[in-house]
């Protein structure tokens, strides 16, 4: 790949968009290149950001219920110590 593409391919690394095979070529290209490191510095902090940027919506209130009922109903995955 020339290194031209590579540079396109930053903002696609930072929010995890590539395949592994072009993943590994960005980074072998990454650990030579300045000014693509500062670009990923600061899209990553962007990337971040969004995740933050809204409230998530409300999950139906039957959820939480339907969850706790599924915990409930679960085998205990843990078993008791025999006393010494």
């Amino acid at each position: 790949m020339e290194a031209n593409a590579l540079h396109d391919l930053t903002a696609a690394y930072a929010l995890d968009a590539l395949d592994p095979e072009d993943a590994r070529g960005y980074e072998a290209h990454l650990a030579r290149c300045e000014r693509c490191r500062e670009e990923l510095a600061s899209l990553s902090e962007t990337a971040n950001a969004l995740a933050y940027a809204t409230e998530a919506p409300a999950p139906p209130p039957e959820l939480r219920a339907r969850i706790l009922q599924e915990v409930r109903d679960e085998r205990p995955n843990v078993a008791p110590l025999r006393p010494r």
